[in-house]
């Protein structure tokens, strides 16, 4: 689950085709056939990516991510009239 819901959160399993795109709501699946140590990747536009490592084995795994959003200060902009 994400909060906040950020839409189209892309998440993965690092260096794999494995992944998916959470929902409205946040909420994401996926299955894989991998098996072993592998990194968590989630990261969406506006917000910092989140990385973290999962052993992987038989059983379903659930993992909550909070993605923080990222805060871009703009430089003013001055408009005027000139000659071109």
């Amino acid at each position: 689950m994400i909060r906040e819901s950020p839409f189209l959160v892309s998440v993965s399993l690092k260096d794999t085709y494995d992944g998916s795109t959470s929902d409205s709501l946040g909420h994401y699946s996926f299955e894989t056939t991998e098996k072993g140590s592998f990194l968590l990747e989630a990261s969406c536009l506006g917000y910092g990516s989140y990385m973290v490592n999962l052993q992987i084995d038989n059983k379903d795994l659930s993992n909550n991510i909070v993605l923080k959003k990222l805060i871009t200060d703009l430089e003013a902009v001055v408009i005027s009239e000139g000659n071109f």
